[in-house]
């Protein structure tokens, strides 16, 4: 039997709430890493779809794309760069009035997915701010670039709540991460 690992409110939403509207898109992470700027186009389309999706607020939309189109493009930039090749990766979104739900799930072998979910748990029990410092600090020194910094700066710079599911797959080798982004679209 695989075992389940969970950070965080992941159900923060309960599953039986309508969402206002929804959207999945499934794809490859080689087609990602392959083409690149891939990543920044979808985040792009998503921000556009959802910035346009609130309460008329002219003066700010570009700032709303901006800054969703940001935190999505990490989250997908996380999954292709982690991710086992072959296996694919989906991105769902649900739009609830002012929280816009982000649920991406990719698959990667064992022993990253151990090393995220040890940054994914100091993500959420430790001060973001002071974290986010002392990470940078570190990662200069130690050119370290699996340091969860791009989640970092997503916490403390946005209105988003994250959660996360580790799930162990059957053949012992690779598990399916699942990361929930909670993103205030008013806020943003």
């Amino acid at each position: 039997m695989a075992k389940e690992v969970v950070l965080g409110e992941f159900d923060k939403i309960a599953g039986a709430i309508p969402a206002e509207s929804q959207a999945k898109f499934e794809f490859h992470p080689i087609d990602l890493m392959t083409h690149w700027k891939r990543c920044g186009l979808l985040a792009d389309f998503i921000g556009a779809f959802y910035s346009f999706g609130n309460p008329p607020r002219t003066d700010k939309d570009e700032n709303v794309l901006m800054n969703l189109s940001t935190v999505v493009n990490e989250l997908i930039e996380n999954a292709a760069k982690f991710s086992r090749q072959r296996a694919p990766v989906s991105i769902q979104l649900k739009h609830y009035s002012s929280i816009l739900q982000i649920e991406v799930t990719n698959q990667t072998v064992n022993t990253v997915a151990q090393n995220f979910q040890k940054i994914a748990n100091t993500l959420l029990s430790e001060n973001i701010e002071e974290l986010y410092f002392k990470s940078l600090e570190e990662r200069d020194e130690n050119n370290n670039k699996t340091s969860g910094i791009g989640l970092m700066m997503i916490l403390k710079d946005y209105p988003v709540q994250m959660a996360f599911r580790f799930k162990e797959l059957e053949d012992g080798k690779h598990t399916e991460i699942t990361t929930k982004a909670y993103i205030s679209v008013q806020g943003v």
